[in-house]
């Protein structure tokens, strides 16, 4: 969240996070191909809030990479980033 900014948001439960993460509703809600989802809920049914690279679903499937979060401030933060690779 540090490399998003201050404005980057991320809500406190469930924080499945690694490679190809997805909520346990399945792929309409977020996944990440590298990242963290999370939910206002302690369980990783509806997570709406995710940030990483590669990601999609819900509240907005067009975000690829940078963070998402539809709580009470919504935060949608575009980004571009790198992996690189050795």
């Amino acid at each position: 969240m540090a490399l998003i900014g201050p404005q980057a948001s991320l809500q406190p439960y469930c924080n499945r996070e690694g490679f190809n993460v997805v909520s346990d509703r399945g792929n309409v809600w977020p996944k990440a191909r590298i990242g963290i989802i999370g939910n206002e809920r302690d369980e990783c049914y509806f997570c709406d809030s995710r940030i990483g690279f590669g990601t999609g679903g819900h509240p907005d499937n067009s975000a690829t990479c940078g963070n998402e979060n539809s709580d009470a401030v919504v935060a949608s933060i575009k980004a571009m980033g790198y992996i690189l690779v050795q």
